[in-house]
Parts: structure tokens; C-alpha cells; sequence
């Protein structure tokens, strides 16, 4: 029997730098018009990033340029990854996200070593919270008797999971108790 941990990455394992942005300039309750046809891979970064353009009036280079600038890791979840890894974990990220930004998030803070795959929206054209991803992911990664995880910083998000009778942890920022989570 082994353990597998699916996690998600924005918000988790690297702060989610478009809401801020998406803030700032009153759009974040219109991000939902652009982000899931991205995640879903309806869409390219490069017309994500050209339709942020038009509803904001910004270079669609410097909106980019401030996306980029923004990835900040959050080194605890790293250190508590690098444990379960060390605990015999499976790590699997599982990823609503467009293009190949996680990729470069991967290879710009080193952290291909921890993973043992990482699953994106936008490659297999499914998203979270739907069912039918958590399902491709454990047919992927799991067989019967498996202890399955999935941590996520997004309620919604857990609800598929549980529902498929997998342990979820909602991700709080709070690795101390986080942590106790796993067996």
C-alpha cells in the first residue's frame, strides 16, 4: 500500500500572484471570464493575457511582466513536501493552470525533485472542481488500498475528493498542524 499526495500549486506551494493583480484593478470578480477557458486549455497564455490587456487598458507585456514578478514560494509547504517525500509519499501536483506557467514556476524555484508527476488543467482539458480530473488523477497514480491525499487551498475543491473517499487538507498556511494531517 502506498501513500500519494495530489497538491495543488498556486496558492499552496506558490502564492497565487494573479489575484492580487486582479485586485488592484477591480477585475478579480470578472477573472472567472478568462481563467477557466485558460486552465481548461480553451484558450493560450497568450490570449489570457491579451484579454487581461482589454479589460484593464494595460500593456498586455506589462501585465505580464507584473504576473511574473509576483511568484513568491512559500518555503514552509517546500520543507514539509521534502519530508513527506522522505516518509514515502507519492507527490503528484494537481493543477488548474494555463501554458506552461507552472513548468517555469517548477524550474525557476528548483523544485523538480520533489514531484513525482504533476498533472495540469489545461494538458488533459479538465479542472478542478469537477470530478472527472480527481478521477483521471487517481486512475494515473493509485491503485486499490492506496492512502490518497489531496491539499488544497480552495474549499470547493475538496469536496470531489472527499467525496471519492480520499483524506483532504485544506490548506491554511499553517504547516504545524497541516503536517499532522499525514499518517
Amino acid at each position: 500500500m502506498s501513500k500519494v499526495l495530489f497538491t495543488d500549486f498556486f496558492g499552496v506551494i506558490v502564492q497565487d500572484s494573479g489575484n492580487s493583480w486582479l485586485k488592484s484593478h477591480n477585475l478579480f470578480e470578472r477573472k472567472n471570464e478568462i481563467f477557466p477557458l485558460g486552465d481548461i486549455g480553451d484558450i493560450s497564455e497568450d490570449e489570457v493575457f491579451n484579454r487581461l490587456s482589454k479589460m484593464s487598458g494595460e500593456p498586455k507585456q506589462q501585465i505580464f511582466a507584473h504576473f511574473e514578478s509576483l511568484a513568491i514560494l512559500n518555503p514552509d509547504t517546500v520543507k514539509m513536501l521534502r519530508e513527506l517525500k522522505k516518509r514515502n509519499y507519492k507527490i503528484v501536483v494537481l493543477s488548474n493552470c494555463y501554458d506552461s506557467v507552472l513548468e517555469r514556476r517548477i524550474k525557476q524555484f528548483d523544485l523538480d525533485d520533489i514531484f513525482d508527476d504533476v498533472i495540469i488543467s489545461y494538458q488533459i482539458h479538465m479542472i478542478k472542481p469537477h470530478k472527472g480530473i480527481f478521477e483521471y488523477a487517481y486512475k494515473k497514480h493509485c491503485v486499490a488500498g492506496d492512502d490518497v491525499y489531496f491539499m488544497d487551498d480552495t474549499e470547493i475543491n475538496l469536496t470531489a475528493p472527499r467525496e471519492l473517499g480520499w483524506y483532504v487538507v485544506k490548506f491554511d498556511g499553517n504547516i504545524n498542524n497541516i503536517i499532522k494531517e499525514f499518517k
